[in-house]
This record gives C-alpha cells, sequence and structure tokens, in this order.
C-alpha cells in the first residue's frame, strides 16, 4: 500500500476466525502488513448424547457437536456434576429431566447452549419381594412379589380457592398420576378445609373413599387405591379446590428364578433363596430375593417287644409281629414327625405240673396241699418277660396204718 499516511486498524477475516491488526504508515511508499494479533473465536456450541430416556442408574456419552474447533468445553449434566472432557460419558443416580449445558470456547471467546430437559431417566420400580419364610418339608409356598412406590405430598390452604401441594407432587391443585400398588401419603395441613379423597369432584362427604382419617384438616392420609381409575382430592366446603388422582394398572412383569411364576403355589425340595426381576413398561427393572427355610419332617422308629399284644399310639391293638405301621406326629419345630413301628410279640407260656405226693406237699406257690389239686396256678416269667402260667396237677395218696397181731414162742423176727 502507498500513497496514504497515517494509522491504520486492520481486520482481516479468514474461516470462522478474525484477525485485528495496526498499520503505520510513514512517508514510504510501500508498507509491510504483519498481523500481531489475538484471535476471535467465533464458533457455536452444540452437542448430542447417546441417548436421551434411560433409566436410572445408566449412563449417556454427550457428543461435542460445537463449530469452529473449540479448545475448551464445559458441561453441566444437570444434576450437579459438570465435566472439561469434549466427549463425557455421565451416569445419572435419580429419576427426572434434567437440562444438560455446554459452554465450548478457544482464545478467551466462548459459546453456549443449554437443552431444557434434554435428558429423561425413569426411575427403576420399587419391587418386594416378601418376607423370608420357613416351611415344612413336603409344603408347598406361594411367592408373590408387589411393587409400587410411596409418595409423600405435603397439604396447605391459605384461602378457599385452591389445596398448596409439596412434596411428591407440587403446585396449586396439580394433578396426580400413580400406579396400583403406589400409596399416597398426605399430610394435611388446612385448618377449615377438610381435605377428601372421593369419586366424584363434588363437595360434602358422599362418595368418599374408604380411607382412615378421610376428611382430615390436620393429620396424615396414606392411601394405596386397589382399583385402577379417576378420582379426586376435593374440599369439603369449596369446590374450588380439587384436583385430579389418576390411577393406572400396575405394568410391572415379575420374572422369578427357579421356574417360579408370581402368585402360583409350588413346593420347594431345599432351602434356597430366589430372586425376582420386576420389569416395567419403560423397560427400567429392579430386583429383590426372598429366602425359604425347609425344615425336613423328623422320622424314628419304635422299638416294642410285648408279649402277646399291644395297643400303639395310633389306637391299634397289634397281637402279632409288625414293621410296617406308622404314625405322624408334630416335632418342636411344627413339622411332620412320622414313627414306624416294629414290634415284637412274645406269646404267653402255659403248662402243668402233674405231682402225685403222700399225705401233703408244698408246692411252688408256697401252700401246703394236703388234698388232690388240679385248679391251683401260679405265673412265672420267661426270659422274654412274659408270663408262664403253671397249672397243678396234684394227686395225694394217703399213708395207711393197722395192727399186726402175733402169737410167739420165745421170740420172732
Amino acid at each position: 500500500t502507498s500513497g496514504y499516511k497515517g494509522n491504520y486498524e486492520i481486520e482481516i477475516t479468514y474461516g470462522d476466525s478474525t484477525y485485528v491488526t495496526s498499520l503505520s504508515l510513514n512517508n514510504d511508499t510501500t508498507a509491510t502488513i504483519i498481523i500481531n494479533a489475538s484471535t476471535a473465536w467465533t464458533g457455536a456450541a452444540d452437542f448430542s448424547a447417546s441417548d436421551t430416556t434411560f433409566c436410572q442408574g445408566n449412563s449417556a456419552t454427550f457428543t461435542d457437536l460445537s463449530t469452529g474447533t473449540p479448545t475448551a468445553w464445559s458441561w453441566d449434566f444437570g444434576d450437579g456434576n459438570t465435566s472439561s472432557l469434549q466427549n463425557p460419558t455421565h451416569t445419572y443416580a435419580a429419576s427426572g429431566a434434567y437440562d444438560v449445558s455446554l459452554v465450548a470456547s478457544s482464545g478467551g471467546n466462548s459459546d453456549s447452549i443449554t437443552k431444557t430437559s434434554f435428558i429423561t431417566v425413569n426411575s427403576n420400580p420399587n419391587i418386594n419381594a416378601g418376607i423370608d419364610q420357613t416351611i415344612c418339608s413336603g409344603d408347598s409356598v406361594t411367592l408373590n412379589a408387589t411393587s409400587g412406590q410411596n409418595f409423600i405430598v405435603g397439604v396447605t390452604a391459605v384461602n378457599a380457592s385452591n389445596y398448596i401441594l409439596s412434596g411428591a407432587f407440587a403446585g396449586n391443585d396439580p394433578a396426580i398420576n400413580i400406579s396400583i400398588g403406589d400409596t399416597l401419603t398426605f399430610n394435611v395441613s388446612s385448618p377449615g378445609h377438610p381435605f377428601l379423597i372421593k369419586t366424584t369432584a363434588t363437595t360434602g362427604t358422599a362418595n368418599s373413599v374408604a380411607v382412615s382419617n378421610n376428611g382430615t384438616s390436620s393429620g396424615i392420609i396414606s392411601w394405596a387405591p386397589s382399583s385402577a381409575g379417576t378420582y379426586y382430592y376435593i374440599c369439603e366446603f369449596h369446590g374450588g379446590m380439587v384436583g385430579t388422582i389418576t390411577v393406572g394398572s400396575n405394568n410391572i412383569n415379575y420374572t422369578w428364578d427357579n421356574s417360579v411364576i408370581n402368585g402360583v403355589a409350588f413346593t420347594p425340595t431345599a432351602t434356597n433363596t430366589y430372586t425376582v426381576t420386576s420389569t416395567d413398561g419403560n423397560g427400567c427393572f429392579s430386583t429383590d430375593n426372598v429366602t425359604v427355610n425347609l425344615i425336613p419332617n423328623s422320622t424314628g422308629v419304635d422299638v416294642i417287644s410285648s408279649c402277646d399284644s399291644i395297643t400303639w399310639i395310633d389306637g391299634i391293638t397289634y397281637t402279632s409281629d409288625n414293621n410296617t405301621a406308622t404314625y405322624t406326629l408334630t416335632n418342636s419345630d411344627g413339622c411332620d414327625s412320622v414313627v414306624t413301628l416294629n414290634l415284637t410279640i412274645n406269646q404267653n407260656l402255659s403248662g402243668t405240673d402233674v405231682i402225685s405226693s403222700c399225705d401233703s406237699i408244698t408246692w411252688i406257690d408256697g401252700i401246703t396241699y394236703t388234698a388232690s389239686n388240679n385248679s391251683a396256678t401260679f405265673t412265672l416269667q420267661t426270659a422274654n418277660g412274659c408270663d408262664s402260667i403253671v397249672t397243678l396237677n396234684l394227686t395225694i395218696n394217703q399213708n395207711l396204718s393197722g395192727t399186726d397181731v402175733i402169737s410167739s414162742c420165745d421170740s420172732i423176727t
């Protein structure tokens, strides 16, 4: 450049960058422009995500789509976490809708973008496999998992226009949406404005839901609906203080391991821990487990040796050996205790003691007999402990006496 003496500021644009420098011309007819200035970055921040709707506890990878080749990034994931990586991966621990922001910069200049409710994190279903159970061997058991959330809602009122809700559902008379299996816990503090749950949007107490403390102005109402449909919360006196409660059907699917079917009885063969997975309509899932303790039934043998017959614990009188009869008792655990009989019957013995004696005899019973007898008996014990009955057959032969009259000379032998 020539012919223009003085000082100049020159701006040069090249691609996405702008360069600014100064030029001073003296008397020279020509000048060389030397760019000695800072670069002004003019790119636009933008980004995408690998997934924008997913289940609680899952991750999304964010991809920088900014123009102008930025050199620094500042991410805000909307849940209190940040990152300075260009393409970060972030895990969302809680359900909700999250705004995501990116500030892209280079050379001291920056551009930002915020995408409202860009990420939707669906909650995992709450699941309860039930309490651990103890059963006896051979008994059946039914495992019935349930799911649902307890929504805690504060209820206040400052005038007769509306209820002010806070907590799980917030605002002036907001709509409430839950599913069967969920519980609504209303902490009511609305003096002069009785809070009713009803099947119709009308004042008064008619068509009120049967739940404890319904219609309180200061207290707790805990309601777990059992039927799907549309319900209402409304002031007993003021029809403008009303909101809807929509109860949807339970769309939870329960899958147990070990081929167990939810709500169907089965007979375990051993102590085991069973795991159930609940999956909702969004594909989100949770697991829980329950232990079934199996107490084996006890068994035993009742060994008996008896004489002639015995009446056993089953009330039956046995007169011969038996090793097959059984009887079921209840043990200390409340389970069956099966007793098997092992019975040996030893027969009582009998015999006759035939005796012929002179004048008298003292028999084994200690009695002295002086006359014949065939009715006296005496019982002995055999080696098996059974009776051996001896009957006496006694013949008493009497001694005889007489006089031998002899007349002899001198002597006689």
